[in-house]
């Protein structure tokens, strides 16, 4: 009988494959959107497709990558440019969809600056895939990873997540154990070969969702046409 549940998964699985494809062309993708909102509040995201969760090698790789260019962003767009309160880089592999993975950075900012932050983060990721992690950046990143995965690691919903999915999508229980001593061996050479796999102009996306109406705007012009008035 286990055999047969065992056949009758991967049966579904394997019939299932074709539908989980994403029909999409070259990029680089880039968009602007107005939003109705009252908030003068615009939203800045830029990135590129990243990888799946099954290729083990590329997602750490990208999920050490995502722990040093948050340090980066913040640094620059934050600190020293002032242009968000707020911003990291997140590494989200993709499972359900083939080729769906997503690396990238979202910030809310103003809407005059929205166009400038997809810019800067695009030369922090350009600079990155360049010349890659510093042996100090590397070091750092992998002591905030581990110990995080330490951490989330004992707790059941982190062992939830794992096993719900772990046969359908393919993935190896061994594999998961060995995840908070995964990091170690990586190198700055690695890191820096897989970003630039995936860091390339036809996976690379960027949006800036805008105000439809601007709220200070047309106060001010209501206080205007009331004065002349």
């Amino acid at each position: 009988i286990s055999l047969g549940l065992v056949g009758s998964e991967m049966c579904i699985r394997d019939s299932l494959d074709a539908l989980r494809t994403v029909k999409r062309g070259d990029g680089p993708f880039e968009r602007v959107v107005k939003v109705d909102t009252m908030t003068p509040k615009a939203m800045a995201m830029a990135g590129f497709i990243g990888c799946q969760a099954k290729d083990l090698h590329d997602a750490r790789a990208l999920e050490l990558a995502s722990n040093i260019l948050s340090s980066r962003l913040i640094e620059t767009i934050r600190e020293k440019m002032s242009l968000v309160y707020s911003l990291r880089a997140g590494n989200m592999p993709g499972e359900a969809y083939e080729d769906s993975g997503l690396f990238g950075t979202w910030a809310p900012c103003d809407p005059a600056k929205a166009q400038q932050v997809v810019d800067e983060v695009h030369k922090i990721y350009g600079a990155f895939a360049k010349d890659g992690p510093t042996e100090e950046e590397l070091a750092n990143a992998k002591l905030q990873v581990t110990n995080n995965l330490d951490e989330e690691m004992r707790e059941p919903s982190y062992w939830l997540s794992v096993l719900r999915d772990l046969d359908y999508r393919g993935r190896s229980l061994e594999d998961e154990k060995a995840e908070a001593k995964a990091y170690e061996p990586y190198t700055v050479a690695q890191i820096t070969e897989v970003f630039r796999k995936y860091y390339t102009p036809q996976r690379k996306f960027q949006v800036t969702a805008l105000p439809a109406q601007n709220p200070q705007a047309e106060s001010a012009k209501a206080k205007a046409d009331e004065e002349s008035s």
